[in-house]
């Protein structure tokens, strides 16, 4: 009953919920979490899809035959969005800030590509999305007894959203900061990110709702430094219904915010020591988390690399589906190369074949090839390569790099390098000792009831 209620009043445009008092002062600090605005004159149709991708920093413009015609605006007057090109018969922009809300609207007869620079987190990145708190705070609020809030929870229960609005904005006195967030949550669900910030804002002041806050004015309004610099916001006093998800709101602005990307991968990571399944909320949220983190860490100091692959391998065990799972072990898998464990990023590859779309699975098996062979290992090698063989054809690994890879599997073995004094510290192997290595083979290993795999038909 709540949820189709609810799904009216989106569709209405949330018209019926009311702004609160003093808002039409407040409204004017919502400006500050746009950084940077472009409106590009582009010809094309306003219904063409546009996606955001926040780990590559990149958006996909599905215009078909008039992409060239979005590249060639874009190139000519972008400043956030400084490369473009066609790719896949779609234009793909190349930007410089990964926090963006793109939209194709419609002004004065043109049709304008609008793209909005972030300070806090976009409701609308790709893969990035979690369930709004609308649904568990419901559940959190009690229908009965004569208080104004008690009589709001029971409109609420009995689906007039309209009607608990109403009751929840004459809410004053010690409940009024549960209210407050109540119809913060409301506007957020039903797409009124103005004012769900100013009414979440109203119940700054309570130590139950204050890591709420925080994350909803970081979110919402830029505000993020209590979230993303030093320590996060403590879950302790938040209502139990809502941590796991307040949790994946912080690891996702950590991930996004934060000068070190993989800060969102260690919180959570952090957290599952103390929760069964920290990502249990999203879990394409959580690989997309986990994926800008390792990403994030290509080409810094080892310490970073490996803490962010603790990370990933401290969740993956509890791993369910999501479209950017195979990202994540993508990125896993070169970090894993980097360190010198080359045959570690091999299994993982090999472990999530079964989910690598038909026209990438030449490339991706071509990688688990050559990462066997980073690591000397002929066998494993020769075993997927003789698998995409059968599996692709003759005329695919006829074709670059396959050739090359064929060379090197007959090419004699390498003569093993003379160890020195210096090497050991010169290449971090320090970072790669043998306690670690066993605790990434056994993390890795649970990845498969029979251990790490070469794919199968």
């Amino acid at each position: 009953m709540i949820t189709s209620a609810l799904a009216l009043l989106v569709v209405a445009g949330a018209a019926a919920l009311p702004w609160p008092p003093g808002h039409r002062v407040q409204r004017n600090a919502l400006l500050t979490s746009v950084e940077h605005l472009e409106a590009l004159a582009v010809d094309v149709a306003p219904t063409v899809p546009v996606a955001v991708d926040a780990i590559t920093s990149t958006v996909t413009v599905h215009a078909a035959g008039a992409s060239g015609r979005v590249v060639a605006a874009v190139r000519a007057r972008s400043a956030l969005c400084p490369r473009a090109e066609v790719s896949g018969g779609a234009a793909v922009l190349h930007c410089v800030h990964n926090r963006l809300h793109v939209a194709l609207t419609r002004r004065r007869g043109r049709t304008y590509l609008d793209i909005q620079a972030l300070r806090g987190v976009p409701r609308d990145l790709l893969h990035w999305r979690l369930p709004s708190l609308w649904s568990a705070l419901v559940t959190g609020a009690r229908c009965g007894g004569s208080s104004a809030l008690a009589g709001a929870a029971c409109a609420l229960n009995a689906g007039r959203v309209s009607d608990a609005a109403r009751a929840l904005a004459r809410v004053d006195g010690p409940d009024a900061a549960e209210a407050a967030v109540l119809l913060g949550s409301l506007a957020e669900e039903a797409g009124e990110p103005g004012k769900a910030l100013l009414w979440y804002q109203r119940a700054f002041g309570t130590g139950r709702w204050l890591a709420l806050v925080r994350v909803a004015r970081c979110e919402l309004g830029g505000e993020c430094a209590p979230v993303v610099g030093g320590v996060p916001p403590s879950l302790v006093s938040a209502p139990p219904e809502i941590q796991p998800l307040l949790a994946l709101r912080i690891a996702r602005a950590r991930a996004l915010l934060s000068a070190r990307p993989e800060d969102g991968a260690l919180y959570l990571a952090a957290r599952s020591e103390v929760a069964a399944r920290p990502c249990a909320g999203s879990w394409s949220a959580c690989h997309a988390i986990l994926a800008r983190g390792l990403a994030g860490t290509a080409g810094t100091d080892k310490p970073r690399q490996v803490a962010a692959l603790e990370a990933y391998l401290a969740l993956v065990a509890l791993e369910e589906p999501s479209p950017l799972a195979l990202d994540a072990a993508r990125a896993a898998a070169e970090r894993l190369a980097s360190l010198g464990v080359p045959a570690l990023g091999a299994t993982l590859l090999a472990h999530h074949t079964a989910s690598v779309p038909r026209q990438a699975l030449a490339p991706h098996l071509a990688r688990v090839v050559e990462l066997f062979l980073a690591d000397g290992d002929r066998v494993r090698a020769r075993s997927v390569r003789d698998w995409a063989e059968e599996e692709l054809g003759a005329r695919v690994t006829r074709r670059a790099p396959w050739p090359a890879l064929d060379q090197a599997l007959l090419a004699p073995p390498a003569a093993p390098p003379v160890a020195t004094a210096a090497a050991p510290a010169a290449e971090g192997r320090a970072l790669l000792d043998l306690a670690l290595a066993r605790t990434l083979t056994a993390r890795a290993a649970t990845l498969s009831a029979d251990g790490p795999q070469v794919p199968r038909k």
